[in-house]
């Protein structure tokens, strides 16, 4: 049963950032974008003009992850409490 709830888990885990994609990354190179701002030192992109930017890219890439992460998390705590651990 340990083995059912990891793979549910996991696909709300996954199903989650997939249905919620477009909702954060609207046009055609948004992800790109915000995938590029992530690892872009906050120093750079205040050189090149683009600090607010890469705060908003930065904080819509870390949100949409932790929505698919909780969604995980919410999913095997559910499961878990309703059909108890095996051990």
């Amino acid at each position: 049963m340990n083995t059912v709830i990891w793979i549910i888990s996991g696909i709300a885990g996954v199903s989650v950032p997939a249905l919620t994609f477009r909702m954060f990354f609207r046009e055609e190179g948004d992800f790109g974008d915000a995938v590029g701002h992530v690892f872009t030192p906050d120093i750079f992109s205040a050189l090149n003009g683009e600090y607010w930017e890469d705060r908003w890219n930065t904080f819509k890439m870390f949100l949409w992850l932790a929505l698919g992460t909780g969604a995980f998390f919410a999913a095997r705590t559910g499961l878990l409490k309703l059909f108890g651990p095996e051990g």
